[in-house]
């Protein structure tokens, strides 16, 4: 399976944030939250918010000490630019392998991503790191069958 290695430095996601039971439940209803996001504008007024150290909109994936799931909607932030009716975070610096899923969101993110688990549990498991993980959508035609989203997992080292 094909990825790339990169390194990212500390980042502060800013962004709104809705807890689910397990990932299972989180996958029937994160296309949902993101519909509801774009249509209360929130996508819109987090896209001021975004300092540019990566270029686009976080789908955060965040593991609770609960087994309960996270998922936060963000971007690239701080804590200056009047976010006090958003969900900050601090993600560590780490080292992420990124995988690329060509094809219409989110059919083309849901499948890659099964692709991804399988080919981690199956081949890299001894190297992910216990920390929340992304996709990273930017500027492009989500319904069309060229977008590619990137799905960041972090990894030791």
């Amino acid at each position: 399976m094909e990825y790339q290695l990169q390194q990212l430095a500390s980042l502060t996601l800013v962004g709104i944030k809705e807890t689910y039971e397990n990932g299972r439940q989180a996958q029937q209803h994160i296309a949902g939250f993101w519909q509801r996001c774009y249509q209360e504008g929130v996508i819109a007024d987090l896209q001021l918010k975004n300092n540019g150290d990566l270029a686009g909109i976080l789908g955060l994936c965040i593991s609770e000490l609960d087994g309960k799931m996270s998922y936060m909607i963000a971007v690239t932030g701080d804590n200056s630019a009047d976010i006090e009716k958003y969900d900050v975070i601090t993600l560590a610096s780490s080292k992420y392998m990124v995988f690329e899923a060509q094809g219409a969101v989110p059919k083309a993110v849901q499948q890659k991503m099964e692709e991804v688990h399988h080919y981690i549990h199956q081949y890299q498991a001894d190297t992910v790191k216990s920390a929340p993980f992304f996709e990273l959508y930017q500027d492009g035609d989500t319904t069309s069958e060229k977008y590619i989203t990137e799905i960041w997992m972090p990894v030791k080292g």
